[in-house]
């Protein structure tokens, strides 16, 4: 199981995700710079420093696909705490397998889970759970590749899927 934290910017393409480091003790500790505007990605190794450059595929916005079904509406939380939030999902065209799913708050639309599930091989999937979301960028200075990516070095090796 993996834990990140992140930034993510819709309009420009951009997002920044930082290993949590308190879940992984003595693993090493990448932060992931994606500035899909300008086709790059920078791999930071948090202890050494060491910047790496990869191309980062396509972007990924998050949020529901044009072509995903409705599935049923629920409410989470505690009542006078809770929220309403759908659940949809997008399956394989002309088959009935489930590709994503999505669980999406009604109100602002915005992320409370997601599921990927490998169409090669249906046991094998990556959730992302979101919490502690905020409004808006607060800082928008991690979108700047650190000086040490001036002159990385472009390895051939494709980002996780699910970035």
């Amino acid at each position: 199981m993996e834990h990140y934290r992140f930034v993510y910017d819709a309009v420009m393409q951009r997002k920044v995700i930082f290993d949590n480091i308190l879940l992984h003790p003595g693993r090493k500790r990448y932060e992931y710079l994606i500035l899909n505007d300008v086709n790059v990605m920078y791999r930071i190794d948090r202890q050494s420093k060491k910047c790496e450059k990869m191309f980062p595929g396509p972007w990924r916005p998050y949020g529901i696909p044009p072509m995903a079904t409705f599935k049923t509406e629920y409410e989470i939380g505690y009542p006078g705490e809770d929220f309403t939030a759908q659940e949809w999902i997008f399956k394989e065209k002309d088959s009935d397998a489930v590709l994503w799913r999505g669980v999406y708050g009604l109100k602002y639309c915005f992320p409370v889970v997601e599921t990927f599930f490998n169409p090669n091989n249906r046991s094998e999937s990556n959730t992302i759970n979101f919490y502690d979301i905020a409004s808006g960028i607060p800082d928008p200075t991690v979108f700047l590749p650190p000086s040490e990516c001036r002159d990385a070095v472009l390895v051939h090796e494709k980002p996780p899927a699910y970035f």
